[in-house]
């Protein structure tokens, strides 16, 4: 962790969050990239799906401890369709681009 003995307190969970954000990045991508690859495979067996649904439970749980709703949300989605075992490579596809997006912008936490 950066040393942050002199900053103060928001600022200080702001660089820890964010160091935090950076480490775990990417283990998030690699979640997204579950999503992408089974969109882009045209068709998932119920054993991917499932590996699609736990991805997407994971995202979720991440992006919403980080106030990321938005991409919580669409993790959700993704996590819904591949749970009910319905194949929609379309909303994969832009769960997938959505996400990459979200994730990979400059990170800007700040703390109220």
């Amino acid at each position: 962790m950066t040393d942050t003995t002199n900053a103060a307190p928001g600022d200080q969970l702001a660089s820890e969050l964010a160091e935090l954000w950076s480490q775990y990045l990417p283990l998030t991508q690699q979640r997204i990239g579950i999503i992408r690859a089974a969109a882009v495979a045209g068709s998932a067996s119920d054993d991917e799906l499932e590996t699609v649904r736990v991805a997407a439970h994971a995202l979720m749980g991440a992006l919403g401890l980080y106030g990321l709703q938005h991409g919580a949300a669409i993790a959700r989605e993704v996590e819904r369709m591949a749970g009910e075992r319905a194949y929609d490579a379309q909303l994969l596809d832009t769960a997938a681009a959505a996400l990459d997006d979200l994730v990979n912008r400059p990170v800007c936490l700040t703390t109220p």
